[in-house]
């Protein structure tokens, strides 16, 4: 992720800093290697619809 400091903010940042934190994203650097890099499925669908069905109770 190309994202230097003077052009992003906080929100960006907070989301920017959830997304290395996590592993879904990496700073993209001169030396950043891509090669042996992998993350697991980023899936927000199925996480949001999850959240509403627990909140009103209601199975799959």
């Amino acid at each position: 992720m190309y994202a230097p400091p003077p052009l992003i903010t906080p929100k960006h940042k907070r989301f920017h800093d959830y997304l290395f934190g996590e592993g879904y994203a990496r700073l993209l650097t001169a030396e950043t290697v891509w090669d042996d890099w992998a993350h697991a499925p980023l899936n927000p669908a199925e996480d949001i619809a999850r959240a509403i069905r627990e909140h009103l109770n209601i199975g799959a």
